[in-house]
This record gives structure tokens, sequence and C-alpha cells, in this order.
């Protein structure tokens, strides 16, 4: 197994971990595609709801209107 993935510094410890994974499993290739996928398809709804979390407090936030605080 070749580890010099390992040694690059550019790389953040989850993708070196990404290909190791891949790496012992080059037997079955089809098996470390799908498990990457699935890492990016989680990482992108974390980041979609911690977006909306986040635009709910800012509208929460926001001063209430001059006609808002008449009533």
């Amino acid at each position: 197994m070749c580890n010099h993935h390992l040694r690059n510094k550019e790389l953040s410890l989850k993708a070196k971990g990404l290909l190791t994974q891949a790496d012992r499993r080059e037997e079955n290739a089809q098996s470390a595609v799908s498990c990457i996928e699935r890492g990016s398809k989680e990482a992108e709804k974390i980041r979609k709801s911690v977006y909306s979390i986040l635009q709910q407090e800012q509208r929460e936030q926001q001063p209430l209107r001059k006609q808002d605080m008449e009533r």
C-alpha cells in the first residue's frame, strides 16, 4: 500500500483518511467511492442546516420596524 499522501501537508486529515481508506479497498473501489460520496452528501446537508439556522437567527435579531413597535 502506498502512503505518499500521508506526507502531503496540503491535505486535510479527513482527506488523508479517505485516501487511505480508498487505498486499502483497491479490490473494491466502488465501495470506497460510495463511502466518499456519502461523506460529501452528509457534509452538504450539515452546511445547509447551519446556513439555515444562521439565517433564522439573523432574522430574529433584526430590530423591529417602527410600525411594529407602535402596535
